[in-house]
Parts: C-alpha cells; sequence; structure tokens
C-alpha cells in the first residue's frame, strides 16, 4: 500500500511540474501586439484576393489586382492601422472576442468602409500617377 501511494503522489507531483512548467512557456510564447497585427496582416494578405468584393473594389478605384504588395498595403492600411491604436491587452483579446465586438473595437462598420474606400483610393491615385 505505501508504494502504491507512493507511486501516486509522484505521478502528481510530475503532473504537477508539467503543468507549471507548461503555462510558464505558454506565457513566454504568447505574441506581443506587434507579432498580432503582423500576423492579422499576413493571413488578411493571403485571403482578401480570394473575396469578389475585393476585386469589385479594384476594378472601382482602377488598380491592377498584380499590383505588387497591394493585400499588404491594404490590410496594413485597413486593418493594421487601426489596430495600433489599441491597447496591447485589446489586441491580444480580439481572439475571443466575438465578431461584433472585434467590429465594434476596431471602429465600427462604417470607419472600416470608411478606411476601405480611403485606403483604395490612395492606391488607386498612386497607381495612377506612376
Amino acid at each position: 500500500m505505501a508504494m502504491k501511494k507512493s507511486t501516486v503522489l509522484r505521478l502528481w507531483l510530475w503532473a504537477i511540474v508539467a503543468v507549471v512548467l507548461f503555462f510558464g512557456l505558454l506565457t513566454q510564447c504568447s505574441m506581443k501586439k506587434p507579432e498580432i497585427i503582423n500576423r492579422v496582416v499576413a493571413d488578411c494578405s493571403k485571403n482578401i484576393p480570394f473575396s469578389p468584393v475585393w476585386q469589385q473594389d479594384l476594378v472601382k478605384y482602377g488598380i491592377d489586382p498584380q499590383q505588387a504588395g497591394l493585400p499588404e498595403y491594404y490590410c496594413q492600411c485597413v486593418l493594421g492601422d487601426a489596430m495600433q491604436k489599441l491597447s496591447d491587452k485589446e489586441v491580444s483579446d480580439l481572439a475571443q472576442m466575438s465578431e461584433a465586438e472585434r467590429l465594434t473595437k476596431l471602429g465600427g462598420a462604417a470607419a472600416i468602409q470608411q478606411r476601405n474606400d480611403a485606403c483604395l483610393a490612395k492606391r488607386g491615385s498612386q497607381a495612377a500617377s506612376q
């Protein structure tokens, strides 16, 4: 019986050590605000070219869809810059928020649409002047 208790005790001790180490490493590996923003911009850049609205907006503003760096510019302009205004905690909490809460944190639908139009208009005018 004593052997069984010491084995169980040792197992629990290792489990507790493993949990403490796991959470200690997890906090060290947690992403900081710039890393989160870069990840969001990178994910947006990969996905935005497949949006039908994106293609329509490019035509509307006379932008060549093959323009180098266009998705990255757009995502940084619309999302990255808006996320910079948030606190570190707000940025790290975005993943746990509902879509409606995220939309509110980023200024609401009207603000996002306004940034969308402004960013595309600016890029369109830059492309036209080149």
